[in-house]
């Protein structure tokens, strides 16, 4: 298998109140745990990010997953999410912990179409509905505590194979 890292280079959508945007999640390899984006309160947040990244012409894609750095404040869950077209799909609620931890969540398929990702949906080809057009995170939490959440490192791992050539003579 091989790999292919999509790093965040822009904001798209900003809830977090104490979110400073992509700048604070974008250290690769390396998180840098003093730079965070917090959550400030609210009960449905979202910090969605574009990005870059490559991947091969024709590869198959087996799985793609969203890798994060996060901690609970005073209280929070936290959750893996991913836009495709202008929908945002979200994982369940992930209990960080109280301590820097880091946390993944895969999507073997795309949501929308439910079929095994196709390698032009995650370069910005076919149909925009289908596209895989930005990563974050999210907060679904029934009560608004300050600093619920805190988030310093947030990425996508795409994992593929190239086809396999085969000549007919």
């Amino acid at each position: 298998m091989r790999q292919s890292v999509y790093l965040a280079t822009s904001d798209i959508l900003i809830q977090w109140g104490g979110s400073t945007g992509y700048v604070a999640i974008d250290e690769y390899p390396n998180p840098d745990d003093a730079n965070y984006n917090q959550d400030n309160g609210g009960s449905q947040l979202r910090d969605i990010f574009g990005f870059t990244g490559v991947v091969p012409n024709g590869a198959v894609i087996t799985k793609i997953t969203l890798k994060f750095r996060a901690q609970r404040g005073t209280y929070g869950r936290i959750r893996a999410a991913i836009r495709v077209g202008t929908t945002i799909y979200e994982s369940a609620n992930i209990d960080p912990g109280g301590t820097w931890v880091n946390l993944s969540y895969d999507w073997a398929a795309n949501p929308v179409t439910s079929s095994p990702w196709k390698w032009y949906e995650l370069v910005g080809l076919g149909p925009e509905a289908n596209r895989l057009t930005g990563f974050g995170y999210g907060r679904n939490n029934t009560v608004s505590l300050p600093r619920a959440v805190l988030c310093s490192q947030c990425y996508l791992v795409v994992e593929y194979k190239n086809l396999s050539q085969s000549w007919i003579m």
